[in-house]
């Protein structure tokens, strides 16, 4: 492997970031967010979209107590 691939650890730590920046600038507490998520989706039964979007941090779905404190 070269040092210029990128690995599937690479992708995933990519994607993490991405969530917890993204909870950041949306006001929602980053470890509680992905300890959300990380509860509810394996007991989901995703058959739209919709019920994917429910879970961005930019939600208005998500549950008060994930929201910072202002």
């Amino acid at each position: 492997m070269s040092s210029g691939s990128i690995t599937q650890f690479d992708a995933y730590s990519a994607t993490i970031y991405s969530m917890i920046e993204s909870a950041i600038e949306n006001g929602v507490i980053p470890f509680d967010y992905l300890k959300h998520i990380f509860e509810v989706l394996p007991n989901m039964r995703v058959t739209d979209l919709a019920d994917l979007d429910r879970l961005l941090a930019w939600s208005s779905d998500l549950p008060a107590f994930l929201k910072m404190q202002r």
